[in-house]
């Protein structure tokens, strides 16, 4: 459980507090800032299994099923946010960005299932 909630937290903080200074509203398709937030991500979960005292190998299997399971949610959303012109002041919006927030905490599950296996 403590995997979990620190993962979690990991997320929310690699999600939104760090996303500050236009990467969260630039990340569209696979371009810098979506790179950026990405590895970001990837690294701060690697560090938090090592910290965890995972194997190096558990470790970055978990950061590259965060780094392909947070890509693909992250570029879904921006694309439908694009695509239907979805705005902070429409509540479609919000509903979209708290599926991906389950997503990614669905995935975060999924991933310490998988490195408590290896």
């Amino acid at each position: 459980m403590n995997l979990f909630l620190t993962l979690t937290i990991t997320h929310f903080i690699t999600d939104f507090m760090l996303q500050q200074w236009g990467i969260g509203v630039n990340k569209r398709g696979f371009n810098k800032y979506m790179l950026w937030h990405i590895l970001i991500t990837t690294f701060a979960f690697i560090i938090v299994c090592l910290s965890f005292e995972f194997t190096i190998q558990s470790s970055v299997f978990a950061g590259i099923l965060t780094l392909v399971t947070h890509f693909v949610i992250d570029a879904v959303r921006q694309e439908i946010h694009a695509r239907y012109k979805l705005g902070p002041s429409n509540g479609k919006f919000w509903m979209l960005l708290g599926v991906d927030q389950i997503l990614h905490i669905f995935f975060i599950f999924v991933c310490i299932q998988k490195i408590l296996r290896i």
